[in-house]
């Protein structure tokens, strides 16, 4: 297999460092290991020098802190620079959160699987799992679902990710661990193959490693989330109301001037028709503007989508069916209004992840750079 990058950024880490670097590159298919000194202060300075100065260890450096999304995206930078033929790179924490091994086995499955994502998952379930990160993954897993990304362990830091995806990685605009959130919607938003690759669970020192703050960075984490969600529910309302504006139009028309003087029952005749054409005209916003699935036409999706009309229609008829008797006859507007909410919310997320999935491979390439910050390079023997 052809040797895979290794990105490690650190920020002010102990004397594990270069073991763990030593550890890696005893197998030469981890080549180079790329070294992002995140802004580190002067106690971590020696155990620094001694990770760059293996052989096989490339030191980018950062004047500043400025997150681990920011490292990793400088590192990235320097691969697509530097190693363009490489069949993508795998981020590992510098902490020891990772074994070198589950490291190896992550590099080893991206070269097998060049063209998906590649997540070293951890078992929550297993004994001594804090129940706080027991509970906090559980919770995570609950919110990535809502924004469309099914992965069994979300902050894993431990990825392989393949070479064409490093440049859209590029024009994400997070540079701490909200980075890595977006990279999983990113790689959602293009259906890649997602394969989850079982990894020991360790936690040194409590994980006191780690500078991830539990409370300033999980706002910015669901942030992104909500942001992803929020920004297509809107889009999906506005052809929602576009498509009732388009039926009506339609109904008026074709009931008042067209239909009439044809000889055909014109009340179902306008109804059928302009219902047709306005969720044919739903399918075409819903698609191309607010779930943006790429290629082109897909006659599958339409066949889901109209299978999803027909059970909406089922739904929300039987819903009433059953909840009618349990409610005064005057409340029997309020209550079809509040099943159809709920069906609306449904449709939102089973066309969101079912119907507009994309397929892989199909997703259209971003080749943009985002603004590169002042990074010092230096190289040990490669």
């Amino acid at each position: 297999m052809p040797p895979v990058p290794i990105i490690v950024p650190a920020l002010d880490p102990d004397d594990n460092l270069p073991a763990l670097l030593r550890a890696i590159l005893r197998d030469s298919r981890a080549r180079p290991v790329i070294l992002v000194d995140d802004g580190s202060g002067p106690a971590a300075a020696p155990h620094l020098a001694a990770a760059a100065g293996l052989p096989g260890v490339v030191r980018l450096e950062h004047p500043r802190n400025l997150g681990k999304g920011a490292a990793i995206k400088t590192a990235i930078r320097y691969c697509l620079d530097h190693i363009p033929d490489c069949p993508g790179v795998v981020t590992a924490d510098s902490d020891g959160q990772h074994t070198p091994a589950d490291i190896l086995a992550t590099a080893v499955a991206l070269a097998d699987h060049p063209g998906g994502l590649i997540l070293g998952v951890r078992d929550f379930r297993a004994p001594g799992i804090p129940a706080r990160s027991r509970l906090g993954n559980r919770l995570s897993r609950l919110v990535y679902r809502l924004a469309g990304v099914h992965v069994a362990d979300t902050q894993t830091g431990l990825r392989g990710i393949p070479r064409h995806l490093l440049p859209a990685l590029l024009d994400i605009p997070y540079d701490r661990y909200e980075f890595e959130t977006a990279m999983l919607i990113e790689a959602a938003r293009r259906n890649l193959a997602v394969q989850e690759q079982p990894i020991r669970t360790v936690y040194l020192n409590q994980n006191r490693g780690s500078h991830f703050a539990p409370l300033r960075d999980s706002i910015r984490i669901y942030r992104v989330l909500w942001r992803n969600t929020a920004r297509q529910m809107r889009r999906f309302i506005a052809t929602a109301l576009a498509s009732a504006a388009l039926d009506l139009l339609l109904f008026s028309l074709l009931f008042h001037w067209l239909l009439p003087g044809l000889g055909v029952p014109h009340l179902l005749g306008a109804t059928l028709l302009a219902r047709a054409v306005s969720a044919f005209f739903n399918y075409l916003m819903n698609r191309n503007y607010v779930f943006r699935s790429p290629g082109h036409w897909d006659h599958r999706s339409f066949t889901r989508y109209a299978a999803l009309c027909l059970l909406l229609a089922g739904a929300s008829y039987g819903g009433m069916r059953l909840l009618l008797p349990l409610v005064p006859a005057s409340r029997a507007t309020g209550l079809k209004a509040g099943v159809d909410l709920a069906l609306f919310l449904i449709s939102f997320a089973v066309q969101k992840g079912v119907v507009f999935r994309a397929r892989a491979g199909r997703a259209p390439s971003s080749s943009g750079r985002a603004d590169v910050p002042a990074v010092q390079t230096r190289h040990a023997d490669v």
